[in-house]
């Protein structure tokens, strides 16, 4: 995906890509602006286009997870109120 002598993404058009090589990759590019700025343009919306993956896609990771909080929540103060409300009527 990226080599260390050239430290620059080569993208090939039949070449599958990876979510964790293009994580991988992106932090490898984005030490140093330097190696940013040496890049053809091609490159730079290959680049952007993989940040953008990274990003939303943590997005919606994030948005699952807050989702999973909620709902699990709600189920667990619900069975709380109909725990109290049961012990409630035994006593």
């Amino acid at each position: 995906m990226f080599g260390k002598m050239t430290r620059f993404i080569t993208i090939k058009a039949n070449e599958k890509i990876s979510y964790p090589v293009l994580t991988l990759a992106c932090m490898h590019l984005l030490e140093s602006t330097f190696y940013v700025r040496r890049l053809t343009m091609r490159r730079r919306r290959y680049l952007l286009v993989a940040l953008g993956m990274i990003t939303f896609t943590s997005f919606l990771l994030e948005i699952s997870r807050f989702l999973f909080a909620v709902a699990l929540t709600s189920v667990i103060v619900v069975l709380f109120s109909f725990f109290l409300v049961f012990t409630e009527a035994i006593l």
